[in-house]
């Protein structure tokens, strides 16, 4: 179970970190961003995407090193001990 909520923690992970970056380019250069993508990710839609992805992004990066470095304190702690 732990490994599949860390698998799912990276997928989702990627998948947002994916997102805020194009969202973040679709703000910088929001010209390019319309020509590549259609004229799909317009400048507001694509402030309204970073925006709203700000806090699950953060959520999922505290969970992602909670996930990671959790582990290897706990058997450093076992070592010592």
């Amino acid at each position: 179970m732990n490994k599949q909520i860390r698998e799912w923690v990276h997928i989702l992970l990627t998948l947002s970190t994916f997102l805020f970056m194009v969202s973040g380019m679709g703000i910088a250069e929001y010209n390019l961003m319309r020509f590549i993508t259609f004229g799909l990710l317009t400048k507001d839609r694509s402030y309204l995407i970073h925006s709203t992805l700000l806090y699950p992004f953060t959520a999922l990066l505290f969970f992602h090193i909670y996930l990671t470095v959790w582990p290897r304190l706990m058997r450093n702690q076992k070592i010592e001990n």
